[in-house]
Parts: C-alpha cells; sequence; structure tokens
C-alpha cells in the first residue's frame, strides 16, 4: 500500500542517493546547469546592465519550462518509481504551478517594476531542478545499476513488512 511515509522515503532517497555518483554530479552540472541555460547566460551577457534586464528573467522561464517538462516525462516514463500514482500527482502539480510561475514571469514584464519577473522565474527554477533530480536519480545512465541495486537492497528489510496473513 502507497502510504505517505513510503512517498517521503523514496522522494529523500531520490533527492540524497544520486550525489554519491560522479556521472550524475557531472551531467547535472555541465549538461542541465551550464549547458542547458546556455541562453540564460547569453541574455545576461545581452541584457546585465541594460534597463531590459527584466529579459534575462523570461530567458530563465524557457529554460525552466523545458527542465520541468523533459523531467515530468522523465518520472512518469520511469520503470523504477515504487509510488507512481504519487509521483504522477505531484510532478503534474509542480509543472502546472511552473506554467503559472512562467505566466506570472510574462505578466510581471509589462508592469511598472518589471525586475519583480525575476521571483517567479527563479522559484519555476528551483522547482524545475528539484523535479529533474527526482526524475534522474536513477536514471541507468547516470547512476551505475550497483548504486540502485544497493539503494533497494538497503531498504529490503520493509519489503512486506505491513502483509498481512489472509485467514
Amino acid at each position: 500500500m502507497n502510504t505517505w511515509k513510503d512517498f517521503k522515503i523514496e522522494v529523500r532517497r531520490k533527492l540524497i542517493t544520486p550525489w554519491n555518483n560522479p556521472p550524475f554530479l557531472g551531467y547535472f552540472l555541465v549538461c542541465v546547469i551550464i549547458g542547458g541555460a546556455a541562453g540564460v547566460y547569453i541574455s545576461i551577457y545581452e541584457y546585465a546592465s541594460s534597463p531590459d534586464n527584466y529579459k534575462i528573467a523570461i530567458s530563465l522561464g524557457t529554460y525552466y519550462s523545458a527542465i520541468m517538462a523533459m523531467a515530468f516525462a522523465d518520472i512518469n516514463l520511469s520503470k523504477k518509481i515504487e509510488s507512481k500514482p504519487s509521483f504522477f500527482i505531484y510532478s503534474l502539480l509542480i509543472c502546472l504551478l511552473g506554467a503559472i510561475l512562467l505566466i506570472v514571469t510574462y505578466l510581471l514584464t509589462n508592469c511598472k517594476f518589471p525586475q519583480w519577473a525575476f521571483l517567479p522565474s527563479g522559484l519555476g527554477c528551483l522547482l524545475s531542478l528539484f523535479l529533474w533530480i527526482i526524475a534522474n536519480a536513477d536514471n541507468e545512465n547516470l547512476v551505475p545499476a550497483e548504486a540502485f541495486s544497493k539503494s533497494v537492497a538497503d531498504n529490503s528489510h520493509k519489503h512486506g513488512s505491513n502483509w498481512t496473513k489472509d485467514e
């Protein structure tokens, strides 16, 4: 049975475990943070000292939207997720929140103080990276199979602990 406790344990494991694996850390830093955000860096270079610097927030919005969509697909296509319904519902909620933050970002760029657009776009970036980490914590290309197997073995004592004998 899926419980809150099981879901929290799985989320916690997915947030902590992958950082011990150099391929995961390298991919996250090089591909997601540096390569994936290339458009944001170009916007920073172009608009940093300009009155149009709010356009950087728009670049952040497109960056986090792409990361979030990719992470949502990865989470929901993964076969290694134990709490599948919970992950689907909460990843969908995070994506909907991301869409709302993107709309708010665009709306704030047209107000009297367009620099306020950095707040929703920054929050969207944090949420998208959180979702990406959760989605890729068990990615076989980034986390060696032995690490996943060890994680499962470490939690094997819980398997069947809530089973009852039918009489």
